[in-house]
């Protein structure tokens, strides 16, 4: 009976081993969560802020048509980064 007393207490050991395991996963996975959020906050500003810059370029751009000469002659670069 000893070895079943002694089994059944590794056992248990084991569940209480495990169970922090799964606590630990279960912090990590929402940490995780909380920077994935963040990510997707800063993309979204991210985009607003490259969206304005083309609106606003594209409103310039359109205000004073260019001549047949000037049509030939342009160069257009669009740019995009982020630091």
């Amino acid at each position: 009976m000893s070895a079943t007393i002694a089994g059944l207490r590794r056992k248990i050991a084991s569940a209480g081993d495990l169970q922090s395991v799964v606590r630990a996963m279960k912090a990590q996975a929402a940490a995780s969560i909380e920077q994935f959020e963040r990510s997707v906050t800063a993309l979204a500003e991210y985009q607003r802020t490259v969206s304005l810059g083309l609106g606003v370029c594209i409103r310039a751009r359109s205000v004073v048509a260019p001549t047949p000469d000037q049509r030939q002659r342009a160069v257009r670069i669009v740019v995009f980064g982020s630091d």
